[in-house]
């Protein structure tokens, strides 16, 4: 899919998929916030079922998730304020998600950090590990 899409998405106020924010309800003190996807899947599996456009849903499920992942922030920064942002992950080699989410974090005042040079998935988990590998054996611990 184009990048350029995605901000064709926002002008016709795109219907997104809900992903709720919820507690994690972990029995453990301050456990995480989690994006509840069961709303996301029943509006989805229901739009495949009555036939509605696979470009339209795509661009359902992409605003939705990128707003959700916004709204997350918010939330997480009204509990510890902050002001940069990294967006890694292999969920980030997304550009529609990718573009989307910087956009509205930027607008919000945030710091966006982003790859440029190593990927945000497994491959730079790699880097950084072999890095590491390399250090101690540079350096051997005393």
């Amino acid at each position: 899919m184009e990048s350029g899409r995605v901000g064709e998405w926002e002008s016709r106020r795109i219907t997104n998929y809900q992903l709720p924010i919820t507690d994690s309800q972990l029995p453990i003190p301050n456990s995480p916030f989690l994006l509840d996807s069961r709303p996301m899947w029943q509006a989805l599996i229901a739009d495949l079922q009555q036939g509605l456009c696979k470009v339209e849903i795509a661009a359902r499920f992409h605003v939705g998730l990128a707003r959700s992942i916004v709204q997350m922030t918010d939330v997480l920064y009204h509990h510890h304020p902050f002001t940069h942002v990294a967006l890694t992950g292999g969920v980030f080699q997304n550009l529609v998600l990718q573009q989307q989410v910087t956009q509205h974090l930027t607008a919000m005042g945030f710091t966006v950090l982003s790859h440029h040079i190593v990927p945000p998935n497994d491959g730079g988990l790699s880097l950084g590990q072999a890095a590491i590998a390399a250090a101690r054996a540079i350096f051997p611990q005393k």
